[in-house]
């Protein structure tokens, strides 16, 4: 019966737990959706005031501005800023190993007979001393020799410091990249929605002539359906790129930190300028330069200092102590009623001589994390180099292809202009329509390229390191303007004449090959 009691009774108790910890689950749950729900409300409301989180940015936007902003507003930077802050509170951890430690105590007791204890008197037991007890004091302790483990923890502690410095490089080298590429997609997307605009005049152009052939007798009703089919298909080409303008512009703003009801007019222009950086060259800035290269190098140094933490316990420890302590009774004679001071000081010698080879496995551990951590380091080094050499190569390609692409686009212009005046007496319909088309896809391949070719120099760039702060430095500016290094400014590249090539700045009217001209 007893054991069947005991039995119920411990079944109770899990019963009772479990359904506390659901409770405590629910409670949590609930807690959390009632948060998700005053955020929702707070966002309707700034949807509500065309004010958000991010900031409200107008006017025109550079791509110097676009980092400028970016560096500000992007809350990756200002999370890496917090990741500095947390690596300075790890520097104080790591002096903390060789400052003195002082703790402070106080107590009361009851005791439940005097201290004192009693003694015979007349026969008689009688009480010594006070059966309420009280105390206080401090403990000062100063370290003196850990076998090397408090030099090991400043120095692992300033290597955490300066890799938080590092986080902060890698995050700006980061935003920088993820802005620019935003940039040069909303350039690019400008530059095909005016192709399509362009094209889509000229094919309203062409379908208002042969309308006009139609009603004169000239022209057929398949004609008429082929040019209004041939319009519509350029306009949902033109519609799909304005849309892409919204969805890249809206990447750029949120790479950017900024609000999306910002308006902004993009100025700096999509141009080519022609890149001449050297593997050897490239591979130098990126050794010294690279935020991951850096981080790499000083996981490496970390893991040292870990290492020599763990073998310090293979050598004894030496503190330095004193304490002071007041007490009622007195410490030095219970029977005393009253305060009294007892101090006492030295030195405490520890070695743990013995541990059942728990600390030879740890040094063991730790021995193989610093081999990985090299291994990773030279990884890295392989990764950068190939980088290196992608971004390099993609350049080469995209200047190549640019100067088959310039004089594809003065091809496809003469062969629409040839078709489009030879319509309907020496070309069809369909000649006139491949040749616009020919005319657009040349021109799309023209500005992707370019845009392909920046966007490899910017790869470049991030190889090298060079979107990132100078190392050593904590200040957010990158080490060199990417707008310098990967669009030009309008006045570096002027126009050539039209009879030799296409300008990096204008396009040629599609709708100026009308038919008859």
């Amino acid at each position: 019966m007893v054991r069947y009691e005991t039995a119920l009774r411990a079944a109770l108790i899990v019963v009772l737990l479990q359904a506390f910890g659901c409770s405590q689950r629910q409670a949590i749950y609930l807690d959390v959706r009632r948060s998700r729900t005053k955020a929702y409300l707070a966002w309707t409301r700034e949807e509500e005031t065309g004010i958000n989180s991010g900031a409200l940015l107008s006017g025109e936007l550079s791509l110097e501005r676009a980092v400028l902003e970016a560096l500000a507003h992007n809350k990756l930077i200002r999370e890496a800023i917090e990741e500095q802050i947390r690596g300075r509170g790890r520097l104080w951890q790591g002096y903390s190993e060789a400052l003195p430690k002082l703790s402070a105590n106080a107590a009361y007791y009851r005791l439940d007979e005097p201290a004192g204890g009693t003694v015979q008197a007349g026969g008689n037991a009688q009480a010594v001393g006070d059966e309420n007890s009280y105390s206080y004091g401090f403990v000062l302790r100063q370290p003196l020799f850990h076998g090397g483990a408090i030099a090991a923890a400043m120095r692992a502690a300033e290597i955490f410091d300066l890799m938080a410095e590092g986080q902060i490089r890698w995050s700006v080298e980061k935003v920088m990249h993820e802005v620019c590429t935003g940039y040069l997609e909303v350039l690019l997307a400008q530059r095909l929605y005016e192709v399509y605009l362009e094209a889509l005049k000229s094919a309203e152009g062409h379908l208002e002539e042969v309308s006009k052939r139609r009603v004169a007798g000239l022209a057929t009703e398949l004609e008429v359906l082929r040019a209004k089919v041939e319009a519509s298909n350029v306009q949902a080409e033109e519609v799909r790129q304005d849309n892409r303008i919204k969805l890249a512009f809206a990447a750029l703003l949120n790479a950017m930190g900024a609000s999306q009801h910002s308006d902004l007019t993009l100025t700096t222009p999509l141009q080519y300028l022609k890149s001449e950086t050297d593997f050897d060259t490239a591979v130098g800035t990126a050794y010294k330069n690279r935020a991951d290269l850096f981080q790499a190098e000083l996981d490496v140094r970390m893991q040292e200092q870990a290492l020599r933490q763990t073998r310090a316990g293979l050598f004894p420890s030496l503190d330095a102590f004193v304490s002071n302590l007041w007490s009622r009774p007195d410490p030095h004679d219970s029977t005393k009623t009253s305060w009294g001071h007892r101090w006492y000081g030295g030195v405490a010698l520890t070695w743990n001589i013995f541990d059942g080879l728990r600390r030879e496995g740890q040094i063991v551990e730790q021995g193989a994390i610093l081999r990985q951590r090299k291994v990773r380091l030279e990884a890295v080094e392989e990764q950068v180099l190939l980088e290196l050499k992608q971004a390099l190569v993609s350049i080469q390609d995209a200047e190549r292809l640019l100067e088959t692409q310039k004089l594809n686009v003065e091809h496809a212009r003469e062969g629409l202009e040839l078709a489009t005046k030879g319509y309907p007496e020496v070309t069809t319909l369909m000649e006139v329509a491949d040749a616009r088309a020919a005319l657009v896809r040349a021109w799309g391949l023209y500005w992707q390229t370019v845009k392909d070719h920046c966007k490899a120099k910017l790869d470049l760039q991030k190889g090298m390191g060079l979107l990132a702060p100078i190392p050593g430095t904590k200040e957010l500016e990158p080490a060199v303007s990417p707008a310098a290094k990967i669009l030009p400014p309008v006045e570096q590249e002027p126009a050539p004449p039209a009879e030799e090539a296409p300008d990096g700045g204008q396009i040629q009217p599609l709708s100026a090959f009308k038919e008859g001209e």
